[in-house]
């Protein structure tokens, strides 16, 4: 963030405009080298890829959800958006927490922090059919004359050199580069399939290992400190390629169309990157949704065995329990600050492509009108994620778990001027340099889990980045992952 130059304090100038090009992920190629952000709910719902930053703003500690709605108060107070294009494409900010306060000495995460929010300087959306472009300059200096110059630069007037200089504007020539965007995508598509990639892969928790973090949860809970608990384990692999996040988000939309699809890339070359199934949050003019998404099984090998699949999972009292953990929680959490709360009573099942969840949707009228941000720190980490109580598990968590979480399984998202926003929680990702690959997954556990088959769910759910990273393709005597 700006601090005030000679008495005068910075603001946010932005433009808007339609543009014809409609590949985000073409748009995102195109500008490899500069911090990079890309966001969609669903297959057909708005999408946006952000590249540069106007602004950044980061924070560490107990209060890091504070400090940054605070910053990002102050950074959109007299904010001038001449525009105008729907209030959906208006500039927003992306960025997520790491799952603890603070993070340990990790070079993988040192990039993303506890906690970081960027604004694109260049924000493609596209929604219902249509896309827009908006330039943003976070600074000092006369708002007419910094509005006209962010026009200029959406004039799409191409230039040999594709770069421009006007205020540290990108100016690169989007008319020209929007000819070549699909042509960048196709290209990436026909590189990508079908090429098998070499890796080394370690474990960083080996099945004994899990299996005495699982028992020493599992005593937690048989000795009332605990309800619940969430573990999780991590696989490392260094590829002989590098990794492509885009073709990943890419192949990601087709294997899980419904699921939040995310890319954050704070500086070139540092990546987190997944398709979650788990909504933690999504705020709109006082109306919140929610869902619980706890409880799992795989997907059969036809369609009766899925449907058998499935009925198991609603039978089952471990499975069920689980899951009501965290419809209640949701509840009881989101009471206080609510008119009213509204849960469904009994779960349905989401099937995605290697895995079955409980599901409930949960939706709330709130009392007054709140940032998200405050929603956000009030539910992370759900029970879903972290356990029951909140504060204890998440203490044996750090006490039992010999590894960074950074981002993994804490919220990722965006939030806009007016507060509104949506954040997922970031499972199914994986966090990367160019040829390094991390890899998340947990399990639920209560009083009568088992050790081996919570480790048999958590090698499901490595499934899918380990396929769209590449790693999936490796042979299993070179890419051990299952018990």
């Amino acid at each position: 963030m700006m601090s005030a130059v000679n008495g005068h304090h910075p603001t946010l100038v932005a433009y808007t405009r339609a543009v014809e090009d409609d590949s985000l992920l073409g748009f995102l190629r195109a500008h490899e080298g500069q911090p990079r952000l890309f966001w969609q709910r669903g297959q057909y719902a708005t999408a946006c890829a952000g590249v540069g930053a106007a602004a950044v703003m980061s924070a560490s500690g107990s209060d890091r959800f504070g400090t940054i709605r605070d910053c990002i108060t102050d950074l959109f107070a007299g904010i001038h958006h001449d525009t105008t294009a729907p209030a959906e494409v208006r500039p927003r900010l992306f960025g997520g927490f790491s799952f603890n306060d603070t993070l340990h000495d990790d070079a993988l995460w040192q990039p993303f922090g506890a906690a970081q929010f960027i604004l694109p300087r260049l924000l493609l959306t596209r929604m219902g059919g249509y896309s827009w472009l908006t330039v943003c300059d976070y600074g000092i200096g006369d708002v007419a004359a910094r509005v006209a110059r962010l026009a200029e630069t959406l004039t799409l007037n191409p230039s040999p050199s594709g770069r421009g200089t006007s205020e540290g504007v990108d100016k690169a020539p989007l008319r020209a580069a929007q000819s070549h965007l699909l042509d960048l995508t196709r290209s990436a598509q026909q590189v990508g399939e079908g090429v098998a990639v070499r890796a080394s892969v370690s474990e960083h928790i080996d099945h004994p290992t899990w299996r005495k973090m699982l028992h020493e949860g599992i005593g937690m809970i048989h000795d009332g400190a605990l309800r619940k608990i969430v573990l999780a384990r991590a696989l490392d692999a260094d590829l002989d390629a590098p990794v492509d996040a885009l073709l990943a988000l890419e192949t990601l939309e087709k294997s899980y169309p419904t699921a939040w699809r995310f890319l954050f890339e704070p500086t070139p070359g540092a990546l987190f990157f997944g398709a979650t199934p788990e909504l933690l949050v999504r705020l709109e003019e006082g109306t919140l949704h929610t869902h619980a998404l706890a409880g799992s099984t795989p997907r059969g090998a036809s369609p009766g065995e899925d449907d058998r699949l499935a009925a198991a999972l609603l039978a089952s009292a471990k499975d069920r329990h689980e899951h009501a953990l965290v419809v209640d929680w949701l509840r009881d959490s989101l009471t206080p600050i609510s008119r009213a709360v509204e849960a469904a009573d009994t779960p349905t099942v989401v099937k995605l492509k290697h895995i079955q969840h409980l599901f409930t949707p949960v939706s709330a009228q709130l009392r007054e009108r709140s940032s998200v941000l405050n929603i956000v720190q009030r539910l992370h980490p759900t029970p879903a994620l972290g356990g029951s109580p909140q504060a204890a598990a998440q203490a044996a968590i750090a006490q039992i778990e010999p590894m960074e979480r950074g981002w993994y399984g804490a919220p990722v998202g965006w939030v806009d001027a007016a507060g509104d926003g949506e954040f997922a929680v970031a499972i199914r990702s994986a966090v990367a340099t160019t040829r390094h690959v991390r890899l998340y997954a947990g399990a639920g556990i209560v009083a009568d889990s088992d050790p081996d088959r919570e480790w048999d769910e958590t090698t499901l759910k490595f499934k899918p980045m380990l396929d769209v990273t590449g790693v999936g393709l490796v042979q299993s005597a070179e890419c051990k992952v299952q018990r």
